[in-house]
């Protein structure tokens, strides 16, 4: 900003960030908007704004063509989670997984019903 000397090294020194808006909670940079929209998407921005601790255990959906294939051979008896793999592994205060979460082989899930 024009009005205000060496802004962007007070914003970096605040953030750690330079792009414009900076997301913060509770004076805790969060980072600009598409960080933002990637916490939410990643189920990590609900449990930080109510003070959840960190790592924690995420049901993980990624998609797998094994399991693409395996679903279209079973279509006809409507059985099959779809072509979808589900984990659940532990993920950090920015979204980002740790991996499998301990205590499940493997890591991973049932499909949701």
């Amino acid at each position: 900003m024009a009005g205000i000397p060496h802004f962007r090294v007070v914003l970096v020194e605040m953030t750690g960030g330079t792009t414009v808006p900076q997301i913060l909670f509770d004076d805790e940079p969060i980072g600009g908007a598409s960080d933002l929209a990637r916490l939410d998407r990643r189920g990590v921005l609900t449990a930080r704004l109510a003070g959840e601790r960190f790592p924690r255990p995420a049901p993980i959906r990624r998609f797998s063509v094994r399991c693409l294939a395996r679903w279209v051979l079973a279509a006809p008896s409507g059985r099959g989670g779809g072509p979808w793999r589900y984990r659940t592994e532990l993920i950090d205060r920015d979204g980002r997984s740790l991996g499998p979460a301990p205590g499940r082989p493997g890591g991973h899930a049932a499909a949701p019903r």
